[in-house]
This record gives C-alpha cells, sequence and structure tokens, in this order.
C-alpha cells in the first residue's frame, strides 16, 4: 500500500507544476503500472518468490493481487477473499481520494 500513497505524494509535491481538471487521476499511474508488472510477471514465470500472510509461498506481494486463490470477480467470500477486480476499485478510489486531498491542501499552502 505505501506505493500509491509515496506516487500521489510525490506527484503532488512537485513544484511549479500546473494540473489540469482531472490531474488527480495521474496518482493512479503508478500502481496500476505496478500492479500489472506483478500480474505480467505470473504469466510468464511460475515462480513464487513472495510469502502470504499465512507463511505459503506466493506469486504475487500483496494478497489482493493473487487472483488464482481469490478469484477476479469474487464478492461473497469476506473482505480478504474479494477478487482482484473489487480491489482495484477500492484501491482505485482510495488512491484518487488521497489525490484530490493533496491538490487541495497543496493548492491551499501555494496562496
Amino acid at each position: 500500500m505505501a506505493t500509491p500513497i509515496l506516487s500521489i505524494i510525490l506527484f503532488t509535491i512537485i513544484p511549479n507544476v500546473k494540473f489540469k481538471k482531472g490531474g488527480y487521476l495521474y496518482g493512479i499511474i503508478y500502481p496500476i503500472l505496478y500492479a500489472s508488472f506483478f500480474l505480467i510477471l505470473d504469466k510468464l514465470t511460475n515462480k513464487y518468490l513472495f510469502t502470504g500472510f499465512d507463511g505459503v509461498p506466493s506469486k504475487f506481494p500483496y494478497f489482493f493481487l493473487d487472483y488464482h486463490k481469490n478469484g477476479i470477480f469474487t464478492l461473497d467470500k469476506g473482505i480478504f477473499s474479494l477478487g482482484l477486480f473489487w480491489w482495484v476499485i477500492i484501491i482505485a478510489f482510495i488512491v484518487i481520494m488521497i489525490s484530490k486531498l493533496l491538490l487541495f491542501l497543496n493548492k491551499k499552502i501555494k496562496h
């Protein structure tokens, strides 16, 4: 979860950047690239490079990226078993809200 938060902060503190309408959406670019990297890595290799919360080897650094275990559209097994699609929606919403908040604060501080 640190990657999206750090990318939002980095993007919003860049000096002298003028944000256009909808500029808050730029905050989700790096998290999408990060997740895409691991999804592509899963397709290219069959190696278990990470360890899950339960100590079991995993192909993904975060439990919510593990679509083999949780499915893609799963919605009925509890919060830790939501499908990948739902986690993407939840995280994108959080990142967008944080981006909007930081851009608002950035504008207030600069004026």
